[in-house]
């Protein structure tokens, strides 16, 4: 699964965003908190349409790994800034960082699937 226009998807406003650390660093509650923000961007961008549904799908997986991690507000807040700073303005996006990210939170899902998968 793809989304090209992420750096695009960033200009969009939200309420939860994620982290400041590098992602293969993160706790899983802190790196569930990234991708779900990256998901829910790439999900609202119109250039990611196709792929609308499994990108909602994937900010659900992250979602449960949250709760399952207990990521409070206050800790999911703290990390919205530090990621906005190192992402940059909504003008002036770092797009090398998304891409990193895009590929750190894909590989992450995939083990957290598995994770979960491997519970039922």
């Amino acid at each position: 699964m793809m989304f090209r226009n992420l750096a695009g998807a960033a200009a969009l406003s939200f309420a939860m965003l994620a982290v400041s650390t590098p992602a293969h660093a993160a706790p899983l509650g802190q790196q569930a908190s990234q991708c779900f923000v990256l998901y829910k961007m790439a999900a609202a961008s119109p250039a990611n349409a196709a792929h609308k549904g499994d990108l909602q799908k994937l900010g659900a997986l992250m979602s449960r790994t949250m709760q399952d991690e207990k990521v409070s507000q206050k800790q999911f807040d703290g990390w919205a800034g530090a990621f906005m700073q190192r992402i940059g303005a909504k003008d002036k996006i770092n797009v090398a960082v998304l891409a990193k990210e895009r590929d750190t939170c894909n590989t992450f899902a995939k083990s957290r699937y598995q994770f979960y998968a491997a519970r039922k």
